[in-house]
């Protein structure tokens, strides 16, 4: 009898430790599979924004197995959309969590800035500054931690919108991407900044729209839009002058080649993506659908490729919200 009881104290020890360790396995097996079929039906790269001092954008592309990562100031202004103007990155954040109709405008406004998708952030006190591509591959393997899993959710709650499904995907990648294949940008340490004096005679750093290009270079550029080398129109339907050049700068820091920026009436509501029905089906249109919700509308052009018109919906990133 007595040994029984022993047997049952020792099963009752270690079945929590059971558990757990099954538990993560079937997570790590579960986290596999979400990378491989989003990656299927996605085939772009996916990005996170950590936040904190500095803010620190980590871009993966599961497919080519690298990754990049940009530390910014978080004290460094940019354009707000929505038409808030210039503010810093923190008060953006601090903007977001206190009136929810802008709860994603930091992540929304340098979206536009890289033209990178953004869709998640997370909440860190601090990161690490001057990083270099190892300092980066361990800190994101500590953040993307098999083991930390239920931690990383019992301490982020309310300073993410990540779920456990979102979460592993990137945890997956963190840990596959060899440090060779990281590239780490420093706005601290670029001419991407420049120093503007406020009328009270404080001064303040800006990240400069067109110094981006120089200072991102190639690092955001999908290989497989490159390659695919579609030629890109783009049509402003709206009464933005600026808009329509906004838009294919972003295009192109993707790898897209835009040929032509136009003005085009009537407006229309939303964006609309145009073109062939084998264009449609490519890298470069599943971007710019992905990152301003175009509808498609098969046509055979004779411009470009590919025909993007924009709309009041495109035009709503850069207005005051109602």
């Amino acid at each position: 009898m007595n040994l029984h009881h022993r047997h049952e104290r020792i099963g009752e020890r270690y079945a929590g430790r059971i558990v757990l360790l099954v538990g993560t396995i079937l997570l790590g097996v579960l986290g596999a599979v979400t990378l491989l079929s989003a990656t299927a039906r996605t085939p772009l790269r996916t990005s996170i924004l950590f936040i904190g001092s500095p803010m620190v954008l980590v871009s993966f592309d599961a497919a080519e197995k690298n990754a990049v990562v940009v530390t910014i100031p978080a004290d460094a202004y940019i354009d707000g959309v929505y038409g808030v103007g210039p503010y810093s990155l923190d008060a953006l954040w601090r903007l977001g969590r206190i009136d929810r109709r802008y709860t994603r405008i930091l992540p929304e406004s340098l979206e536009q800035a890289f033209g990178i998708g953004i869709p998640f952030y997370l909440r860190l006190p601090r990161m690490p500054q001057d990083m270099s591509a190892a300092d980066a591959s361990t800190v994101l393997k500590s953040l993307f931690s098999y083991r930390g899993i239920l931690g990383f959710f019992g301490r982020s709650r309310g300073t993410t919108n990540m779920s456990i499904f979102s979460y592993l995907p990137y945890a997956v990648a963190a840990h596959a991407i060899p440090v060779d294949h990281i590239t780490v940008l420093g706005a601290e340490a670029s001419n991407v900044l420049t120093d503007e004096r406020r009328p009270d005679g404080s001064h303040i750093a800006i990240l400069d729209p067109g110094r981006l290009g120089s200072f991102v270079g190639t690092a955001f550029q999908d290989d497989r839009i490159r390659r695919e080398a579609l030629s890109v129109a783009v049509y402003n339907t709206t009464s933005m002058a600026s808009l329509g050049s906004k838009i294919a700068a972003t295009i192109n820091r993707a790898g897209a080649n835009v040929i032509a920026v136009d003005n085009r009436t009537p407006t229309i509501a939303t964006c609309q993506l145009n073109g062939p029905q084998q264009a449609l089906k490519s890298v470069t249109a599943l971007f710019l659908r992905t990152l301003y919700r175009c509808r498609d509308h098969t046509e055979d052009l004779k411009r470009a490729d590919l025909a993007v018109f924009l709309g009041q919906s495109v035009k709503q990133l850069f207005e005051p919200l109602p």
